[in-house]
């Protein structure tokens, strides 16, 4: 009796066919990636909305400037410490790409601040915003 066996064009065949399968799939999963990390700024950055107005609504100052957070978390920089009631949010966290969101205000319009994420290309591209993820976080207040 003859044993049956794969022959090499058989194997052949099937690698080739794990390796299509495969080549297809990585273009997928890097795109659902860059998906669940977009999620994730936008999730953040609404929080860091949230924090920040509740902070005006109780000390009425804005967040400072800058990508340490310090307005949120503790009462640095806070010139009403009477009412403040933090923190408002527990930690300053990175962006997925390792960057700190950076809060700043828009210079042409007065009382406009923003909350940023560099993106995935990690390059600031200024007020073109081009790669850049931001969220309005000041309400359009007049005074």
């Amino acid at each position: 009796m003859r044993k049956r066996a794969f022959t090499l064009i058989e194997l052949l065949i099937v690698i080739a066919i794990i390796v299509i399968l495969v080549s297809m799939s990585v273009p997928m999963f890097k795109r659902n990636q860059l998906m669940a990390q977009l999620a994730r700024v936008t999730t953040d950055l609404n929080a860091i909305k949230t924090a920040s107005i509740m902070l005006y609504s109780s000390t009425d100052e804005w967040p400072p400037t800058g990508n340490n957070g310090d307005g949120l978390i503790n009462s640095i920089n806070i010139t009403n410490l009477n009412n403040w009631r933090g923190p408002y949010i527990e930690e300053w966290r990175n962006d997925p790409w390792g960057n700190a969101y950076t809060m700043y205000d828009h210079g042409s319009y007065p009382l406009r601040r923003y909350i940023k994420s560099l993106g995935p290309d990690k390059d600031d591209d200024g007020d073109s915003g081009e790669d850049d993820i931001r969220l309005l976080i000041t309400p359009n207040i007049t005074r």
